[in-house]
């Protein structure tokens, strides 16, 4: 049986309507795939990235399976360590809302502070990085440190011994004020002590 012409335009015009109610639930993507964002006045094109990495003295992307140091020092309220870390980001505003996390196979075991920075551009692009930040690490003592003993109170600490720690992660999740954002983590190995 023949198809009416009628029927062919329709199954024509389909693809090309379906097309148009794809493109305008985005209105606010011109034609080359980019959008101002209205919180930093930035044109962003693609999605946001951050690279969690080490922080001192500077930034330095921490590359999967690396051996990230953990420094001893006294900590706010007591005894302790910490992973000085740090985070580059592109497409995001220089302002940002940033919080590193510690894992052990996947799940959260440490969590630091929500933090608001403002972030350090060199050059025209949103390419951009912090770095001396600090994730605390509320352990009575790393059980490896051969300078630092039992230092510290038993109560010192509640995150269990970081060398139990199964296929230990570092993460970072990032978000600007204009709502974009970005996660990155990375498997990496943990070693003691920096002073």
């Amino acid at each position: 049986m023949q198809r009416s012409s009628r029927a062919r335009s329709a199954s024509e015009v389909l693809p090309i309507v379906l097309l148009g109610l794809v493109l305008s639930a985005c209105p606010d993507l011109p034609g080359d795939g980019c959008a101002e964002s209205e919180a930093c006045d930035d044109t962003f094109c693609g999605p946001a990235t951050a690279r969690v990495g080490d922080g001192w003295p500077e930034y330095r992307a921490v590359q999967e399976g690396e051996t990230v140091q953990i420094t001893f020092g006294s900590q706010a309220g007591g005894c302790g360590y910490h992973i000085d870390v740090g985070l580059e980001t592109e497409g995001l505003c220089p302002v940002v809302f940033q919080r590193f996390e510690l894992l052990s196979a996947g799940e959260v075991v440490l969590e630091g502070p929500t933090e608001h920075v403002q972030m350090v551009r060199e050059g025209d692009d949103s390419q951009q990085s912090i770095w001396l930040r600090r994730l605390f690490i509320p352990t009575e003592r790393y059980p490896n440190d051969p300078e630092h003993g039992d230092s510290c109170p038993e109560d010192a600490g509640s995150l269990q011994p970081l060398d139990e720690l199964e296929q230990p992660s570092l993460a970072v999740s990032v978000e600007d004020h204009g709502g974009r954002s970005a996660y990155s983590e990375v498997p990496i190995e943990l070693a003691c002590c920096r002073d």
